[in-house]
């Protein structure tokens, strides 16, 4: 980065500096994850658009992945930790585990475990392909039970993870809203999401707004098609030379909307919000005549 970035002085940023910062940390870290997001902060401080890292472990390494049972560890005041947050069609969300969140857990994979152990440890260095987990409702051996999980990787982890972000936030803007108002997450500019846009659009088209939250979305190529469908009529075309044209009538929503953005969209993601505002007709927009103002405004 230091010797290859396309400015010598950096924008700015003391890249020795930056060095000395960031290196201490290393001793602290678990995995790759973790190597990973420490260099991705050092990387972000000459604020330059597409940089990063990505990779694995080089050639002829055995590659050392941490592994999730499918719910959230918490510390307890007991010294034992508890089984946090379930995650839903998670590997630990079934019936006959009988695991519920608040639960001890007593030990894993034979090996008492107690908050003054590093439980990513045993997750990430885990011997089989099953973790067996010692479980109890109180902070004891006794009358505890044996659960054994098969547990997921980081990135399927990470699926459940965003699936019960998005839940959260559908329930949150439909308790402020009363109901009215609909919600949905953009993860990214490819056509699997796409796809879901559409499947969340029909499933909202009766609400009175809509909020289209693309936060963390990283980019990718899909803009024309989804200003296409927001807009109400086909964003860009071709015409060839001797062709009629019939303008189509896309799949979209005509109450009013808001599209939500954070320092972490990034790319095609960034095209939306300002091409949207521009793109949409003000005709077909409604106007909240409730003393609440105008919610074309939002």
């Amino acid at each position: 980065m230091k010797h290859r970035f396309y400015d010598a002085k950096m924008h700015g940023a003391n890249w020795d500096a930056l060095k000395a910062t960031y290196e201490p940390l290393l001793d602290y870290l678990v995995d790759q994850d973790e190597l990973h997001t420490v260099m991705m902060m050092m990387i972000g401080q000459p604020n330059a658009s597409h940089t990063g890292v990505s990779g694995g472990p080089a050639t002829g390494e055995r590659p050392v992945q941490t592994r999730h049972p499918g719910f959230d560890v918490v510390a307890d005041a007991s010294g034992f930790y508890k089984v946090g947050r379930l995650y839903k069609d998670g590997p630990a969300d079934r019936d006959y585990l009988k695991i519920k969140e608040g639960n001890f857990i007593i030990a894993v994979d034979d090996r008492d475990l107690k908050t003054s152990d590093n439980y990513w440890q045993r997750f990430t260095l885990a011997a089989g392909q099953k973790f067996h987990f010692l479980i109890n409702d109180k902070p004891a051996k006794e009358g505890a039970w044996d659960v054994t999980i098969t547990p997921v990787s980081g990135a399927a982890f990470g699926d459940l993870q965003y699936a019960r972000w998005v839940s959260d936030r559908r329930e949150m803007v439909s308790k402020a809203s009363n109901g009215e108002f609909g919600y949905l997450h953009i993860r990214a500019m490819a056509a699997p999401s796409l796809r879901q846009f559409q499947l969340d659009l029909a499933a909202n088209r009766t609400k009175r707004a809509l909020v289209i939250d693309q936060r963390f979305n990283g980019g990718g190529g899909i803009d024309q098609e989804l200003l296409g469908i927001l807009a109400g009529r086909q964003y860009q075309y071709t015409m060839g030379r001797d062709a009629g044209f019939q303008q189509p009538r896309p799949q979209n929503f005509y109450g009013p909307m808001v599209v939500i953005q954070n320092e972490r969209s990034a790319s095609d993601a960034e095209d939306v919000p300002g091409r949207l505002q521009g793109a949409r007709p003000r005709q077909g927009r409604r106007r909240a005549d409730d003393g609440r103002g105008d919610w074309n405004r939002c």
